[in-house]
């Protein structure tokens, strides 16, 4: 409850399933095999747990990555 636009990516090299949160207006995804993905998620939770302000640094940069997609390609 309180997901929408539930949407499986089976075809990727590490299957992962996108979805967004209602009640926070979040959008987020769930891998099941990434094991690299669970090690960078505990380490910016150490990180947020040192300093609050990088839970907004996170954010911000995850929506300007997706804004900006071109920018951030290696020319």
């Amino acid at each position: 409850p309180g997901l929408s636009n539930i949407l499986p990516i089976t075809t990727a090299k590490v299957p992962i399933v996108k979805f967004y949160h209602v009640r926070t207006g979040l959008e987020a995804d769930i891998s099941l095999y990434n094991t690299l993905a669970l090690h960078n998620t505990r380490l910016l939770a150490s990180y947020a747990a040192i300093d609050p302000r990088v839970k907004m640094l996170c954010y911000v940069m995850k929506v300007f990555a997706k804004v900006c997609p071109t920018s951030l390609q290696m020319r």
